[in-house]
């Protein structure tokens, strides 16, 4: 029969400060900064509860390893599997394909308690990116179990050679402790994540048990000053501490310390009674564990789903989501599984499930995160460049093989849609933009009766005499970089005699710029030889726009798309999730001043060339004048805007088929 220590209530209040002040700090990290610390709290109880049973049960030599880890199974898995079945399922329902082969490799490492050796590799714990992770949180699960592999087959081992219990666990804890020390400057990652870096937390748990068992007296002297002291070192942990600071190192002393004071002050001190044995500070702790399992897969898919932070309501309805969550699975699952009947069975099936969502993880990771599935589909097509997005391309879209006028250098990227013979052509030049914004074209033609015809080279800006020297999508490269396309598109124009022309680019990507030295600049030049860069790119647009208004206005009728916001500065997490973003309220939106001051350069070229009076026959479209206010919006009318940073959704370019069409209906004799 193993050993358990007395049941002490306010042990479980302080799990509740463990809980609630990871949950608070997670949820509205502004608000308690150093919440964090929360998980040292569970550090030191979980070293103390089960060292006191370890120890305990040694001295009475009945230590049984098989019942010592049925019981760690029945307490930690029925709510894991629980958590990360759930976490799977949606999963499955919501993420896009790399997200979902992340989380199945997550989800993998937790079952097998080694995510924190998975998120080690990985960005750190309080990276932006970390709060798409789900399953971030089971970091410190795996720690505690890799402690609960460890640490009795080590003292098992001290008890057989009759070592001393106290010196091996102070000389575990002095080394753990110095290593952290040693790793948090060099390489911080390492110490957050290593169980070498973390043990002492659950040593200074360890020497406490020992001394409560063979040495009470000596801990309980000045109960009322610990458990205040204790509370005081908690608190200066949660004021001070910010996600900023060099953590574990020395700073972790504050959560472990004010532990082992308040758990040492014994039940009897003020602080304890008053305080942590309270009615609802037990009844959080008791539905601590499930609490933290649950808490942040709420608030983490819901991050996911709104692509950034989202609003305080909802972070709310994710934090009482999760409390209602872990008391069920507290009631029905968690107290079921420890009474002691069926016990072989229980742990059999438990094990069973484990496995089961092992195996789950490692399908979805070795499957790419099972792209067929209906959301990732979705968004496929624009992880891999293409002519235009798949999305927009309805049936009847053909490409241009076969005809005459059309030359085998653009063959490649063009494409028609044939409405009926002899009507109307209106056709689209531009770069991947023309491709984005292709799907009201055709929509538009199926309502006004003409046909079109898409010159779209990713990438590729749609001037006359320009070249760049970087190209980002290889296979697009040798058109990039010849500055004589600009030319052969001229002569097809000339050539096909289309009603209009519609002209589209990423402006601001090729005239403002992402970083400085970044080899994703999209700058182009003029000069034949010479690298591009942000001056020459500002001179090409403002030389070889005019110049290839004109040219096209002695053709034929342009209409020209002024620039669309762009959103250079948003994360990767953020940028693959746009197509779904439905609420301007959870991104952080760019306001209509800067891109106004992005755009200048194309705006006012444009307005210089309208002035020019060489220009009878173009008009200049504005998409910014109806999503830009004060802030550039994401969504309009419930559809969400962004196909990525560059680009808008095939449904979001719909919504501006009418004021398009106000512009292009004349120019093909239509009212």
């Amino acid at each position: 029969m193993m050993h358990h220590p007395k049941y002490r209530a306010d042990i479980d209040g302080l799990r509740a400060i463990g809980v609630l002040s990871v949950v608070g700090f997670h949820a509205f990290p502004n608000w308690i900064r150093g919440g964090y610390i929360g998980v040292d709290i569970f550090f030191v109880i979980s070293g103390f509860l089960i060292s006191t049973i370890i120890m305990g049960t040694l001295e009475r030599d009945r230590f049984s390893y098989a019942d010592f880890y049925g019981r760690r199974i029945r307490r930690i898995f029925p709510a894991l599997v629980l958590v990360l079945g759930c976490s799977l399922l949606l999963g499955w329902c919501s993420l896009l394909a790399d997200e979902f082969q992340q989380l199945g490799k997550h989800a993998a490492g937790g079952a097998m308690f080694i995510a924190n050796f998975v998120l080690w590799n990985e960005a750190g714990y309080f990276d932006t990116s970390a709060e798409f992770k789900p399953l971030l949180h089971l970091w410190s699960l795996a720690i505690e179990e890799q402690f609960y592999i460890f640490w009795p087959i080590l003292l098992g081992l001290v008890w057989r050679k009759k070592w001393s219990f106290l010196i091996v666990t102070s000389v575990v804890a002095v080394v753990s402790f110095a290593i952290n020390l040693v790793t948090v400057p060099s390489n911080p990652v390492a110490a957050f994540y290593s169980p070498l870096s973390r043990f002492w937390e659950l040593m200074i748990g360890g020497i406490l048990a020992y001394l409560l068992l063979h040495r009470p007296r000596m801990l309980d002297r000045f109960s009322n000053a610990q458990s205040a002291l204790g509370m005081a070192l908690l608190a200066l942990g949660f004021a001070t501490l910010t996600k900023d600071s060099p953590f574990p190192g020395w700073r972790a002393l504050m959560p472990t310390l004010g532990a082992f004071l308040l758990i040492s002050a014994g039940p009897a001190a003020w602080v304890n009674r008053a305080v942590l044995a309270s009615r609802p500070m037990v009844w959080f702790g008791l539905i601590s564990y499930p609490l933290y399992l649950w808490h942040w897969p709420a608030l983490s898919f819901a991050r996911i789903v709104a692509g950034g932070t989202p609003s305080a309501t909802v972070r709310v309805g994710a934090v009482t989501f999760s409390v209602v969550a872990a008391y069920l699975t507290y009631r029905l699952i968690e107290v079921r599984f420890r009474n002691n009947q069926r016990l072989r069975l229980k742990n059999m099936g438990l094990v069973a499930v484990a496995m089961a969502i092992l195996a789950s993880g490692l399908v979805v990771l070795m499957s790419q995160g099972l792209p067929d599935r209906a959301i990732a589909a979705r968004n496929a097509n624009k992880r891999s460049p293409s002519l235009v997005f798949q999305a927009a391309i309805p049936v009847g879209v053909v490409p241009c093989s076969g005809n005459n006028a059309i030359p085998e250098m653009l063959q490649p990227h063009c494409r028609q849609y044939v409405v009926r013979a002899g009507a109307p052509t209106v056709l689209l030049w531009g770069d991947s933009s023309s491709g984005a914004w292709s799907h009201m074209f055709y929509q538009l033609a199926e309502r006004h009766d003409f046909n079109v015809v898409l010159f779209s080279h990713p990438s590729c800006p749609p001037l006359l005499g320009v070249r760049k020297s970087f190209h980002h999508h290889p296979q697009s490269n040798r058109y990039c970089s010849d500055a004589r396309l600009g030319q052969v598109v001229l002569q097809s124009i000339t050539a096909l005699q289309p009603q209009a022309v519609v002209l589209m680019g990423a402006w601001v990507g090729y005239s403002h710029y992402r970083d400085e030295n970044a080899a994703t600049n999209e700058y182009i030049t003029t000069d034949p030889s010479a690298d591009a860069d942000r001056t020459s790119s500002i001179t090409a647009i403002r030389n070889q726009l005019p110049l290839t208004i004109e040219a096209l206005d002695d053709v034929t009728n342009v209409l020209v798309f002024n620039s669309w916001p762009s959103l250079l500065t948003l994360p990767n997490y953020q940028v693959d999730r746009l197509p779904f973003i439905r609420s301007n309220a959870s991104m952080p939106l760019k306001p209509a001043a800067q891109h106004a001051e992005e755009s200048a350069v194309v705006h006012e070229t444009l307005a210089r060339v309208m002035t020019s009076g060489r220009t009878r026959h173009t008009r200049v479209f504005d998409p910014a004048a109806k999503i830009c206010a004060t802030v550039c919006a994401m969504s309009f009318r419930d559809v969400g805007l962004y196909e990525d940073t560059y680009h808008i959704t095939p449904y979001g370019s719909m919504l501006f088929g009418e004021d398009v069409w106000a512009l292009l209906g004349p120019m093909l004799g239509r009212s």
